[in-house]
């Protein structure tokens, strides 16, 4: 009797052992199909952020780009204004010096 419950015991045993493997091996397919989908999310968030990237960098140049010549447009507007008003000044100095002269 002994010897028979002993085998009985070790299939029991081995059974369960087997049952639990694919438990796991089942849960591990799992797992494995969880993290493949995660790594494929990370993936496709890296290229949406490198776009977003390039477009927030692209609007960005642009934006410098049109406040650089409205500032230079508006610098050149001032730098022609003392221009004029130089050469107003030195065209009055030159007709008052005449004048001096004259008399």
């Amino acid at each position: 009797m002994q010897q028979q419950s002993v085998p009985t015991v070790l299939q029991s045993f081995e059974k369960r052992q087997d049952e639990a493997r694919e438990v796991f091996l089942h849960q591990l397919v799992i797992y494995e199909q969880n993290i493949t989908a995660t790594a494929e999310l990370l993936q496709k968030t890296d290229l949406q952020q490198a776009e977003i990237e390039e477009k927030l960098f692209g609007s960005i140049s642009q934006r410098m780009n049109k406040d650089t010549e409205q500032r230079n447009h508006a610098f050149l507007g001032r730098l022609k204004g003392y221009l004029i008003a130089a050469y107003v000044a030195w065209a009055v100095t030159g007709l008052l010096m005449a004048a001096a002269v004259k008399l």
